[in-house]
């Protein structure tokens, strides 16, 4: 939406909130009339689970025990998915 009116911050990303700002401000001046805003379902987050997480079974209680196991340093979020680094 912000990019059409040039919102954009110092790295280029597109800047909604500034423009719903400049908006709101012509609204508030009688200058346009908005729609009433539009709720939209929430998809990302945690999500709560049907049932309880069984028990974990035969999980070794010292970390070095645990065969191929990789630790990933996560800086981007490029990083997040496992593997992609």
């Amino acid at each position: 939406m912000g990019g059409q009116f040039g919102f954009f911050d110092v790295r280029g990303r597109n800047q909604r909130s500034p423009c719903m700002k400049a908006l709101r401000v012509l609204e508030a001046e009688w200058h346009i009339t908005l729609p009433q805003p539009q709720r939209m379902p929430r998809s990302f987050g945690p999500r709560l689970l049907e049932a309880p997480v069984p028990e974990a079974v035969d999980v070794p209680a010292d970390v070095r025990q645990i065969k191929d196991l990789k630790v990933a340093v996560v800086e981007r979020a490029e990083d997040v998915r496992f593997g992609t680094r």
